[in-house]
């Protein structure tokens, strides 16, 4: 397991995450399929910027860092994957 990956996993039990992803199920009225896409474009984005396990972490993010990490992460996607990341990443900022 890759650095990244393990991070990923550490953070998917933050509590911010899991808050997210009850709000997508509970508020939103998503598809436990939506939920899983979400998930899996989500984990890696709060593993590679380190953010802090709740929401006072997202204060720290600056529009560059998220920039920076949408064309890292998007230059080995298709079109449909990188628009899944930018949405699953506005939603969660909005959250």
């Amino acid at each position: 397991m890759s650095a990244t990956q393990e991070n990923a996993v550490v953070n998917s039990d933050s509590l911010l995450f899991k808050e997210y992803l009850h709000f997508l199920e509970i508020h939103r009225g998503l598809a436990k399929s939506t939920i899983s896409i979400r998930s899996h474009y989500l984990a890696p984005f709060l593993a590679v910027l380190n953010l802090r396990q709740t929401a006072a972490g997202l204060e720290e993010i600056s529009t560059s860092r998220i920039h920076d990490y949408v064309i890292m992460a998007a230059s080995s996607m298709t079109r449909a994957s990188q628009k899944h990341l930018v949405s699953t990443l506005r939603s969660f900022l909005r959250f």
